[in-house]
């Protein structure tokens, strides 16, 4: 939300930017009267049970007559409110499931290209990813992958606790993802000696 709000706001200040403040109450309408794809409603709509309407669409409120049966109308207009809102909020679990389910299904998929599949297991050799170089200044030249390492045990929520080769536990837990196999892959003396 925030960078949404930011967004719109850089479209429309001036130079300065001493300004914003100016175009916030029409930007927050914009927003909160726009339909939300994972709920598929407003958020005005499911703050309050009804659209947003503007000044000029207001009705004339002189011509409103209130029954003579008060009561009953109000006991009506209640039972109506509740029953939609009751309806609403069953649309929007349901619309909110269903784009976590294809969000899901899409990051799944983007996450599965070209990606290696492997199964690790207690006592494995492996490597981890080494968190110390993302974001660090003159760090392009560090490992991108830290070890070898042996799996101690993993948990059943997919965290990794490690032991270096001298059987040195590390503190930290590693998330699954931040491991990948360690592979030594030795040349064999006959393939020297055939030059390749």
């Amino acid at each position: 939300m925030n960078r949404t709000i930011k967004t719109a706001l850089a479209k429309v200040i001036n130079d300065k930017q001493d300004n914003w403040e100016d175009y916030l109450d029409p930007i927050l309408f914009g927003y909160r009267t726009a339909r939300h794809e994972a709920t598929k409603y407003t958020p005005f709509f499911l703050m309050y049970n009804r659209t947003a309407r503007l000044l000029s669409q207001q009705k004339d409120c002189d011509n409103i007559t209130i029954p003579e049966q008060f009561t009953d109308f109000v006991e009506d207009l209640v039972t109506n409110v509740t029953t939609k809102c009751e309806s609403v909020k069953h649309d929007v679990l349901e619309n909110i499931g269903k784009s976590q389910k294809k969000y899901k299904e899409q990051y799944e998929k983007t996450m599965g290209k070209n990606v290696k599949k492997f199964n690790l297991e207690d006592g494995m050799l492996v490597l981890k990813r080494n968190y110390r170089k993302i974001g660090r200044k003159g760090s392009k030249l560090e490992r991108d992958w830290l070890g070898p390492y042996r799996i101690h045990t993993i948990s059943s929520n997919k965290q990794v606790t490690l032991q270096c080769l001298n059987g040195k536990q590390l503190t930290k837990k590693v998330a699954y993802t931040n491991i990948k196999p360690y592979r030594t892959d030795k040349i064999s003396a006959n393939d020297d000696a055939d030059g390749g």
